[in-house]
């Protein structure tokens, strides 16, 4: 008989958070698990790429874009450098370097919580995004090993291979080079606008107008009102 285990953590599972995970101890899991990732109240998307592919500056077009049609977004990145976006000398890189196990620095704009891992393994996709705060959309730069559905920026000329040919989870391809021998649908990478249809589509959203758009339609509606 095989053995089973609970796991004490929320997972990202079959189209839904679940708290517990069952799991089961004898089977090993793909490093492409695939994670429903547009199934659930609280959506995600990735692009992936090749270093220099124009990974983020698709994602800071693709921002605006989405919402302006009334979608809350919320990013993640992940980096393979031994990132840290405090500074030596100030009072909260003190506080961690004395040994604090978390640190959030806060003001009236703003705050923001540095965990250290102090040696421990690095969290998955999952147990990161379950920390954020609930959104229409979350996009994912990076995490190519992960199972969550992506988009890959491809660019010819950095002389890398495509990485859809073998990474089932990329469901689309964003290049201005001609490829011929990918199934997924493709886009120019400046098809901003085709890119956030594909996604709102492939991800079950809903454009939501925006208040102007909500006003204009509510004064519309009451002159035809009026009319009749």
């Amino acid at each position: 008989l095989s053995v089973s285990r609970i796991a004490k953590n929320s997972r990202y599972r079959s189209g839904k958070w679940e708290r517990p995970l069952i799991l089961n101890a004898s089977k090993k899991i793909s490093k492409f698990r695939r994670i429903e990732s547009c199934t659930v109240a609280m959506k995600m998307f990735g692009l992936t790429g090749w270093s220099g592919s124009g990974k983020t500056t698709l994602m800071i077009k693709l921002l605006p874009e989405l919402m302006g049609r009334g979608l809350s977004v919320s990013t993640m990145k992940h980096t393979h450098h031994d990132v840290d976006i405090d500074q030596p000398g100030k009072d909260s890189y003190e506080h961690r370097r004395a040994g604090a196990h978390e640190v959030m620095l806060t003001s009236s704009a703003r705050w923001s919580l540095t965990h250290e891992l102090r040696g421990a393994p690095e969290p998955d996709l999952e147990s990161l995004a379950h920390k954020m705060a609930p959104v229409d959309l979350l996009l994912v730069e990076g995490f190519k090993q992960q199972g969550h559905d992506k988009l890959e920026i491809f660019q010819a000329n950095l002389k890398q291979d495509l990485l859809c040919l073998k990474n089932k989870t990329i469901v689309a391809v964003a290049s201005d080079d001609e490829l011929s021998n990918v199934k997924q649908p493709v886009f120019k990478r400046n098809d901003v606008s085709g890119i956030a249809d594909f996604i709102i589509a492939h991800c079950g959203l809903t454009s939501k107008p925006d208040l102007g758009e909500q006003r204009d339609l509510g004064e519309q509606r009451d002159l035809g009102e009026q009319r009749d």
